[in-house]
C-alpha cells in the first residue's frame, strides 16, 4: 500500500450481462461534526448573513449592469441609479440581536 490513508467513500461498479446495471456508491460511517465557541458562533452567523446579502445586491448589480451595457453603448451610465437602487433593494440585513 502506498498511503494509509482512509477512503471517504467507494463507487462499486456493477453490471448485468449488456452493461445495463448502475454504480452503487458506499460511504463510510457518520463523521463528527466540529466543535466550536458559543462565542464564535453568535459572530459568526451575522456576519455570514450580512455576506449573503452583500452577495445577493452585488449580483442583482452586475445582472442589470450587464443588461444596460448590453442595451446601449453607454447604457450603464445611464441605467446607472436605476441600477444601484435596484441592488441596494435586494440588500436587506437581517437584525438579530442575539
Amino acid at each position: 500500500m502506498a498511503s494509509e490513508k482512509k477512503a471517504k467513500s467507494v463507487t462499486v461498479l456493477r453490471s448485468d450481462a449488456d452493461f445495463g446495471g448502475t454504480p452503487d456508491t458506499i460511504s463510510g460511517g457518520k463523521t463528527k461534526k466540529k466543535k466550536k465557541k458559543q462565542s464564535v458562533g453568535m459572530i459568526e452567523k451575522p456576519l455570514f448573513d450580512v455576506v449573503k446579502q452583500f452577495d445577493k445586491a452585488t449580483t442583482a448589480y452586475r445582472e442589470s449592469h450587464e443588461r444596460s451595457n448590453a442595451k446601449k453603448k453607454d447604457g450603464w451610465i445611464v441605467d446607472l441609479p436605476k441600477n444601484t437602487t435596484k441592488a441596494l433593494g435586494k440588500f436587506k440585513i437581517p437584525f438579530n440581536p442575539f
